[in-house]
């Protein structure tokens, strides 16, 4: 279902905004039009007619402060169990992969991408749970939050979070291909540790410990911080400099990745197994088309996201909640 068609028309929402006005006053207007109009946006043919949605608009709307308050704790009991649990599922699954408990194994890596709630919102529109939350609890912009937030109360800060629940309708299978790209990369990233206490300058000599092994980019990141100071600082970070830039290019050796076998001069890009010189074998562009396929599974998902049209704007006003000038 592509969000861009919609089948209910402003002429509709209109109709339902004022007979919810006639009925229980202007109060509440500009919550019933916000309300109604999104619940538009999301009403495909197969949610029912332009009668059903005025049908179901008007018997659900929490029309005055009471109705909303017990709606709102009502579903916010409901969401807890339903995501407590989920994400409870996820972690277990997930315990092999984010734990050092052994050998990682191709079956870990399938239940590691297993997304659980992969279906749940596409349930929740289809028994019209998320309709009647996005009715009674609409989403702001991230520009609105700014420049309405101020004023809100906790109680109205609590309802506008309930509104960034359900923004977008994106198909099972999009999630689920999403999760299982975003779990073998992270995968990979897991995987990834660069040997310090292998690494040798250009005049053979070791300056990290042996046994310290650090993970790519953060553990490498620190230790580069940890060396401002303190016995040949500088020339230990400019050596991890180095395997950073071979990283990024794609040359480093296949063989010293998680691998305590090989010393390796990132300086002249040479290694060595047992003092032995070997020819070196670089990394396929694998860590690209791990980027290229989270960038087309982001992709793929960008027609069904009207708040947010693309993976960028995703990343920062949804995920952030900050916008792309503030960063």
């Amino acid at each position: 279902m592509d969000q861009s068609k919609e089948t209910i028309t402003q002429a509709e929402v209109d109709k339902v905004v004022g007979k919810l006005v006639e009925k229980n006053g202007a109060e509440l207007k500009p919550v019933f039009e916000k309300g109604v109009s999104q619940v538009a946006s999301l009403w495909t043919k197969e949610d029912g007619t332009e009668g059903d949605f005025e049908a179901f608009c008007i018997e659900n709307m929490a029309v005055n402060a009471e109705a909303r308050n017990v709606l709102f704790t009502k579903l916010s009991d409901y969401f807890e169990v339903l995501y407590g649990n989920f994400n409870a599922i996820s972690l277990g699954l997930n315990k092999v992969l984010h734990l050092d408990l052994g050998p990682i194994e191709p079956v870990d890596v399938m239940f590691g991408s297993f997304a659980p709630s992969a279906h749940l919102t596409s349930d929740l529109f289809e028994n019209k749970i998320a309709f009647l939350t996005v009715l009674n609890f609409p989403f702001y912009t991230l520009d609105e939050k700014k420049e309405m937030g101020g004023k809100w109360s906790r109680e109205e800060w609590a309802f506008a979070r309930l509104g960034d629940f359900f923004t977008s309708r994106v198909p099972a299978g999009l999630i689920q291909k999403a999760a299982s790209v975003s779990t073998e990369s992270s995968n990979y990233i897991d995987e990834y540790n660069i040997m310090m206490g292998k690494l040798r300058d250009n005049e053979g000599k070791q300056l990290f410990a042996d046994g310290l092994k650090l993970i790519t980019h953060w553990g490498l990141r620190d230790e580069i911080k940890s060396n401002y100071s303190g016995d040949a600082g500088l020339q230990k970070q400019r050596m991890i400099y180095e395997v950073m830039k071979r990283i990024i290019s794609q040359e480093i050796p296949q063989q010293v990745i998680n691998n305590e076998e090989y010393e390796w001069n990132p300086f002249e890009n040479k290694i060595w197994k047992e003092g032995k010189e070997v020819t070196v074998e670089r990394e396929a562009d694998t860590r690209y088309q791990h980027l290229l396929n989270n960038f087309l599974a982001g992709k793929e998902i960008d027609a069904y996201q009207p708040r947010y049209p693309n993976n960028i704007q995703r990343s920062f006003d949804q995920g952030l909640e900050l916008s792309i000038d503030e960063v």
